[in-house]
């Protein structure tokens, strides 16, 4: 699974919100909708979800009309398929999963699953339970990424329960995933802690973990290294560890290792990692 930014756990929260109310509004208020709303667009913060942890966290910003490079949906369509959602969203949601632009597909995904699970989560887990088999691949892991790891930013345990519990096979392994890289990020020190009061955790909780402990704990993201058990996979990971680190905060990290040579053998103070 490719790295991906990070924004404000809140700012998600909020989406959810607004997208409620924005729904509400569009699917009371008739023709007059559409007149209100060209005059005052509704606004959305920057995707959690988009390239995760690599960008630094940023505030909501307001939708323009259209994006010249075509990434944003203009918003006269976005409220037509808002409209259309609100009457089928799983006959909706069919036919966004079949776009071939992954950018508009991916916005529309995010809207209109933040919108289903503003008030209860529990009809878009059952859509996705029984769709999730039929689904293109990539359409499938967005589905799975918008619904199962916006969840695991609020509650992990539930949604790490209601992936075992529901998804078998390769997709229960990257629903799995998805739950490790929003807890990594919404709360790295509980995660720390379930990882150590597990006999034989999955890797990929403290692959995850150390991932979301990068930006801001990079130290503590090194000693988590030592839990890898691949010598391989671990020397690997310390030196992306390293990389980032010294991409940051060069003099800190070149601290650590004169202090720490046992720790990174394959690097040497004076030299950047490769």
């Amino acid at each position: 699974m490719n790295l991906r930014g990070v924004t404000k756990i809140a700012g998600f929260s909020a989406l959810v919100v607004i997208f409620a109310a924005v729904t509400q509004l569009w699917s009371t208020t008739g023709d007059k909708r559409s007149q209100e709303t060209a005059a005052s667009a509704p606004t959305r913060p920057n995707s959690y979800f988009r390239d995760r942890k690599i960008s630094p966290p940023q505030d909501a910003r307001p939708r323009k009309p259209a994006a010249e490079d075509g990434s944003e949906v203009p918003d006269e369509e976005l409220q037509e398929w808002l409209q259309q959602a609100g009457v089928d969203t799983p006959g909706t949601l069919a036919k966004v999963l079949e776009l071939p632009d992954s950018e508009k597909r991916r916005e529309l995904l995010e809207w209109i699953l933040a919108s289903w699970t503003s008030e209860d989560r529990e009809p878009a887990l059952a859509w996705l339970k029984t769709s999730l088999p039929a689904m293109p691949a990539e359409s499938a892991g967005e589905a799975l990424e918008l619904l199962v790891g916006a969840w695991a930013l609020e509650s992990p345990l539930d949604a790490m329960a209601w992936v075992t519990e529901n998804l078998t096979g390769p997709w229960r392994e990257v629903a799995l995933n998805d739950v490790a890289s929003s807890w990594a990020v919404a709360d790295p020190g509980a995660m720390g802690a379930w990882i150590e009061s597990q006999t034989r955790p999955a890797p990929c909780w403290t692959r995850e973990l150390i991932q979301g402990l990068i930006p801001t704990q990079p130290a503590k993201a090194m000693e988590w290294c030592s839990r890898i058990e691949d010598p391989t996979a671990a020397a690997t990971t310390r030196q992306n560890v390293i990389q980032s680190w010294m991409l940051s905060e060069p003099a800190a990290a070149e601290a650590w290792l004169r202090d720490h040579p046992e720790v990174v053998p394959e690097i040497r103070p004076e030299e950047p990692p490769p």
